[in-house]
């Protein structure tokens, strides 16, 4: 075992080697919402993985749904949508996306060494902005 990390009072310890997933994530097509990913997360992923992205700190988790559930998001119907435009500019730069993505701090357990630069990467191609997290298992 290594530490993971410290938080106060509380040390998280995760093996050195992951173990394998308990089963194969479901097809993409098949999550549609956040509840779905955050299912498929639990379902697949080791508990100890699990445990450290879903426990937040304090508060945390319950602010960031409530923070969330402010924003609605309101359906237009028989609207022409040939030509969506949600490209933005962030901190003074374009971006893809109205919004920027950050991988969880110390990303790399979820998916071994590829987990946060095969992040990156996705972001990259996507034309999006990434923030760095706080906490990493690779050098930036």
């Amino acid at each position: 075992l290594r530490p993971l990390g410290c938080s106060g009072f509380f040390r998280t310890w995760i093996p050195c080697t992951m173990p394998a997933p308990s089963r194969p994530p479901p097809p993409l097509a098949d999550l549609c919402s956040c509840s779905d990913f955050e299912r498929a997360a639990r379902e697949c992923l080791p508990d100890v993985v699990w445990d450290y992205i879903a426990g937040g700190e304090a508060d945390t988790m319950e602010e960031n749904r409530s923070a969330f559930g402010a924003f609605k998001l309101r359906p237009r119907v028989l609207r022409d949508i040939s030509a969506v435009d949600i490209t933005s500019t962030l901190f003074g730069a374009a971006t893809a996306t109205p919004f920027y993505l950050s991988s969880v701090a110390k990303g790399g357990i979820v998916s071994g060494e590829a987990g946060e630069a095969a992040f990156v990467r996705a972001v990259a191609t996507a034309g999006s902005t990434y923030i760095v997290p706080h906490s990493s298992t690779m050098a930036y």
